[in-house]
């Protein structure tokens, strides 16, 4: 899927300001008030944050997020394999508390997904 269908799937969704809507970077800000609105929708098109708000980072996401200068506790990380690529999306809450920055981007997928797509592979019903 290609981040501007990505991005169609978000239409409807109040966006404070856009910065990139192209298929090399989505990078926009909305407002907190509707940030559940947002959550709810980044699930259901690249499934459960890999890393939600509150949480320490684990493995995977502290390997994604190595290049950004990792990921805080109070970012939310979602990660989807598309196969060829994968696709993250980070959300950085702001220090005024009044808005939230998205940015969704493609990547390698983690080796962890190819090793397990072959092994799905070898092994299906």
């Amino acid at each position: 899927m290609r981040l501007t269908e990505i991005f169609q799937q978000l239409k409807g969704l109040e966006i404070f300001e856009e910065r990139s809507a192209t298929d090399e970077l989505i990078d926009v800000v909305f407002e907190n008030r509707i940030s559940a609105a947002w959550q709810e929708r980044l699930e259901s098109i690249l499934g459960p944050a890999l890393k939600p708000q509150g949480q320490k980072a684990d493995g995977q996401a502290s390997k994604l997020t190595k290049a950004f200068g990792g990921i805080r506790p109070e970012q939310t990380l979602f990660y989807k394999n598309f196969g060829e690529y994968a696709v993250m999306a980070m959300l950085w809450p702001w220090g005024n508390g009044r808005c939230t920055s998205c940015k969704m981007f493609r990547v390698a997928p983690l080796e962890s997904d190819q090793n397990s797509s072959l092994f799905s592979r070898w092994f299906k019903k």
